[in-house]
């Protein structure tokens, strides 16, 4: 079974999400034509992931992964995922600002990757979570029950709550938010789509889905499916 796990130790990923990168510099662009103030100093929060497979004698790391988390101002943030495979490196960003839609305060999330954007989506605002992970022991919980449960056979559990449909080998019932739904049209897809590479459109569009969502952890979930995608070759 894959399993995943955070490292304190300095991965080969970290070189890959800079801030001088040309997608960063791209995903900057992008806040500022939006009018978005973007400061000389800022604060940042990474984590170093490895998937690796823990049923083999010789324990093979299959995926590494650099998640950065950058509060260029009050309004206005990058998340970084640099993840390496052996066949294969990417990195994607993301712009994510505040703004207003119809006099009404809302995140609005630009996904890029390639140089190219992939999705565009907004969700609602709510000041309390418009922010960065500060305390990195205080994040390591739900990072490792997202990162086991996308690849195991097990419902996620995060932040106390448990999913319906979020987790390989997971759904029924109702789902508990609006995470959860996405993770329900998730495995429908999976249903209609048996394998990779017919199973990479499904999970583009669950990571644009958890975006247009406002439930902690919906970051986590999307990283850990970049992660698989990269190891199935999307």
């Amino acid at each position: 079974m894959v399993r995943g796990r955070v490292v304190e130790k300095e991965l080969s990923t970290q070189t890959l999400g800079i801030t001088e990168n040309p997608l960063v510099e791209q995903a900057i662009k992008h806040l500022k034509e939006h009018k978005s103030r973007v400061n000389d100093d800022f604060v940042q929060t990474v984590f170093n992931v490895e998937y690796f497979e823990d049923e083999k004698e010789s324990e093979e790391i299959l995926v590494e992964q650099t998640q950065t988390y950058v509060q260029l101002s009050d309004e206005a943030q990058l998340r970084i995922i640099a993840t390496k495979t052996n066949e294969k490196e990417s990195l994607n960003v993301s712009a994510i600002r505040l703004g207003e839609k119809d006099g009404v305060p809302r995140v609005f999330v630009t996904a890029f990757e390639n140089g190219q954007i992939i999705y565009e989506v907004d969700h609602s605002y709510d000041e309390s979570q418009f922010k960065i992970p500060e305390d990195k022991e205080a994040e390591i919980e739900p990072y490792i029950a997202y990162l086991d449960c996308v690849w195991g056979s097990s419902c996620c559990t995060l932040a106390g709550k448990k999913y319906n449909w979020c987790g390989a080998g997971c759904g029924s019932g109702t789902p508990i938010n609006d995470l959860d739904t996405c993770c329900k049209w998730h495995d429908n897809c999976y249903v209609t789509n048996t394998s990779y590479p017919g199973r990479c459109g499904c999970d583009k569009v669950l990571n644009a889905c958890a975006d247009q969502t406002n439930v902690d952890g919906a970051g986590v979930l999307i990283s850990a499916f970049i992660a698989k995608m990269a190891w199935y070759g999307c």
